[in-house]
């Protein structure tokens, strides 16, 4: 389950069908509410700020969707409130907003109905608005029905995809006896329904919750790209596309870094029944995806299971240079991410001074202030191994910086700690 949010936000970047999606009123707070109560209705409110990065997603992902659109148009006076804007500052105060985004549903006085800290993908802020407005049922009452009727397979698939939000909202003891639930329930549909019977969405939907990674000879993954055209029809073709992609490129990378050759064997998948998939998502500048991957993946082979550093630079360089105006950010970071996993704190001189390189190439590109604050440590750690304390601290101060965006004193502390333990080395 943990894993989950990781790939509903991937899928959630590919994925966007344009309409008039939400229309938020253009006008003062307490007009909205004044328009409400006139249309009786309820308002949606979106807190948000400028540099944050699932607003962002919220912006350009989600509120655009037409079915978004029609289902909080009918329902709300929609609103956003930049929580920056001194303007807001008396709103801001009064519903205690400190995470963003915070989205809250109100009554037309102004009385918090729903409240949600972080964002949502489409099919979650829909059903947050309808449990909002009580036209669904949560899923402790859905459970309730499903003991006195455990053969609705209907029943079951409705708790599945609203679990992964109701999770989001317990902790302790509640959080595990739901998600031992939510597992139980999720085996029991898996057995009871063929992979036949769910070319649909909201089965794919499932898919891509309860079965986010694939195996050897992978049942789910080998169904769904056999049935690729078949799922296409009922679902936007970049979604399947997408979660097809994460499925086979996570197992392909697994298997090299664990030195289990068969990585060979799923790697000529790219160029056989999934090179549609990958031709669709993957830029290598000229080389086809299977050349790129192929490179990539042989130096990580070498790098995880002969730790082949010398090598593994050079193969990266050469990969690099190979991709020209396709590198981006994720590539050289993901570099030195691997550098990291492979050796540890067994860092030498002559890698950090590498992964240095990579990382000031890395952060030549426009990037969001949470991945740019972890590239600056990231460099940080970089000049600290080759001694290079000034640059090590310049990095830290710039990375701390950038963490004051994010209006966390705990975060932005932790940050502060690197340049202080720098600071103790003599």
């Amino acid at each position: 389950m943990k894993k989950i949010v990781l790939l509903i936000v991937l899928l959630s970047s590919l994925v966007v069908a344009r309409g008039e999606g939400i229309r938020f009123f253009e006008g003062t707070f307490q007009e909205a509410l004044q328009r409400a109560k006139a249309e009786g209705k309820k308002v949606f409110v979106d807190f948000y700020t400028t540099w944050c990065g699932p607003c962002k997603l919220l912006s350009d992902r989600v509120f655009p969707n037409d079915e978004v659109g029609v289902c909080f148009n009918e329902r709300f006076v929609n609103y956003r409130v930049n929580a920056e804007d001194k303007t807001f500052a008396a709103e801001v105060k009064r519903y205690g907003v400190k995470a963003y985004p915070t989205l809250l549903i109100l009554d037309p006085d102004g009385n918090v109905i729903a409240r949600q800290e972080g964002a949502l993908e489409i099919d979650g802020l829909k059903r947050f608005a309808l449990l909002a407005l009580k036209e669904v049922l949560p899923l402790d009452q859905l459970y309730e029905k499903y003991r006195k009727d455990k053969k609705n397979l209907e029943l079951v698939r409705a708790m599945l995809l609203d679990a992964p939000d109701f999770l989001a909202r317990l902790s302790g003891q509640d959080y595990d006896k739901w998600e031992f639930r939510v597992e139980r329930l999720y085996a029991d549909y898996d057995k009871q329904k063929s992979l036949e019977q769910r070319v649909n969405r909201e089965d794919f939907k499932v898919f891509t919750l309860y079965h986010p990674e694939a195996v050897k000879n992978d049942r789910v993954l080998n169904h769904v790209a056999a049935h690729y055209g078949d799922y296409v029809r009922e679902v936007e073709p970049m979604e399947v596309s997408g979660y097809l992609f994460e499925l086979s490129f996570m197992l392909t990378r697994e298997l090299a870094r664990k030195g289990d050759m068969d990585y060979l064997k799923e790697l000529e998948r790219v160029k056989g029944d999934l090179k549609p998939v990958y031709d669709s998502l993957m830029n290598f500048a000229g080389m086809d995806a299977y050349t790129g991957l192929k490179m990539l993946f042989e130096a990580e082979y070498y790098l995880y299971n002969k730790k082949d550093v010398d090598r593994y630079c050079r193969d990266m360089d050469t990969y690099f240079a190979r991709l020209g105006e396709g590198v981006g950010y994720r590539d050289y970071l993901g570099a030195v991410d691997a550098l990291y996993e492979a050796l540890g704190e067994k860092l030498t001189i002559e890698v950090a001074k590498h992964g240095a390189v990579w990382l000031q190439n890395a952060l030549k590109f426009p990037v969001k202030p949470d991945e740019q604050m972890r590239g600056l440590i990231m460099l940080g750690d970089c000049f600290k191994t080759t001694g290079e304390k000034e640059k090590a601290k310049k990095s830290y101060e710039q990375a701390y910086v950038v963490s004051l965006q994010f209006n966390n004193p705990a975060l932005s502390a932790s940050v502060q700690d690197y340049v202080k333990k720098l600071d103790e080395v003599k």
